[in-house]
């Protein structure tokens, strides 16, 4: 099953030319928290994800890594991620609201 790989989000922030310290102000969060996250010490929440996603321009499921690569959710999952990269990023209301509806409300 794909887990979570903190070394992804440092990845991705720096090919968007972000220090931790600027992706820690977007999210209105300590820099030793992305250090963290980063470290894969701290796991964001799923909704967090989401926003982290945002700011360093990746799918949320481009956050996780595959244990393996023929696992039928890592091929769902990169499913997800290709269709995600086509569309535009949602804004953290369309987060919550997705959210609300996985976790079955309205």
């Amino acid at each position: 099953m794909p887990r979570y790989d903190g070394h992804l989000i440092q990845r991705y922030r720096r090919r968007a030319g972000l220090t931790q310290a600027q992706l820690a102000d977007l999210l209105g969060r300590q820099v030793s928290t992305v250090a963290r996250w980063e470290a894969g010490s701290v796991i964001p929440s799923a909704g967090l994800l989401g926003h982290i996603a945002a700011k360093i321009g990746c799918d949320p499921g481009g956050l996780y890594s595959p244990d393996d690569a023929d696992d039928p959710v890592t091929a769902y999952t990169r499913e997800l991620a290709e269709i995600g990269s086509k569309a535009p990023p949602l804004t953290g209301q369309q987060w919550r609201e997705l959210a609300a509806l996985v976790r079955g409300g309205s």
